[in-house]
């Protein structure tokens, strides 16, 4: 976003910071082109959270170039975001992530009474897995089965030690009941089909349901509380 903090007796410095301050635009890049050119000027736009600042009279191409530059310090800082975001093993959602996007879809159920879902499935009896060439397998077996039957829109993770998390917008709680009996039992069947189960306990996973009408009298929902 280009802004002139004079423009029309509007305070730019002001509103950048009013960006900065909120979730959905302080990632956005600002780029302050404007006659004020002191120092202290300067020192104001970046403290308020540009990226850059121009003094008029400034040339077309410098102002391209600038914008493009920006853009990619956005790219770069997102991959960043992203990476601290994914697990390293599956290359689904962390945890830290995931209670970032239960919030918003609980604050969307509170707001607009969007419903949702949540299941967590953990594998049983995974910390007495010793071989780690298995707890990689089954890891990797379950993602891979995730991605094959829950959509586009839903939010996958991995909390580590065998427990994966998915939240199902839109969905009620017959809906995930139906899903995460299904992945139950496909689970147990790719255990037995790749012989993963050949240690001192049978493999098999645990799915927890969970849906959005019975945090009617909740303010506010994090991973803590499933937990």
């Amino acid at each position: 976003i280009i802004i002139d903090p004079e423009f029309c007796g509007i305070d730019g410095f002001n509103i950048c910071r009013e960006m900065k301050r909120n979730e959905m635009f302080y990632s956005i890049p600002v780029i302050f082109i404007t006659y004020l050119g002191m120092v202290e000027d300067k020192v104001k736009g970046f403290e308020a959270g540009a990226i850059d600042y121009l003094v008029k009279p400034c040339e077309s191409l410098e102002v391209i170039i600038r914008v493009r530059s920006a853009l990619r310090k956005k790219q770069y800082q997102d991959v960043l975001s992203n990476l601290s975001h994914i697990d390293p093993i599956t290359g689904l959602w962390n945890q830290k992530h995931f209670d970032r996007r239960l919030s918003e879809q609980f604050a969307s159920f509170v707001r607009y009474d969007r419903h949702f879902s949540l299941f967590i499935l953990e594998v049983d009896h995974f910390k007495e897995i010793e071989n780690k060439d298995v707890i990689g397998k089954v890891v990797n077996a379950i993602t891979r089965l995730l991605w094959a039957h829950c959509r586009v829109c839903d939010i996958l993770s991995y909390w580590g030690q065998g427990r994966f998390a998915v939240l199902l917008p839109e969905t009620g709680l017959w809906g995930a009941k139906i899903l995460a009996e299904r992945l139950r039992a496909e689970v147990e069947v790719l255990f037995k089909k790749n012989e993963l189960d050949n240690h001192k306990h049978k493999l098999t996973a645990s799915i927890s349901v969970i849906a959005s009408e019975i945090f009617a009298k909740i303010t506010k929902l994090s991973t803590q509380h499933i937990l």
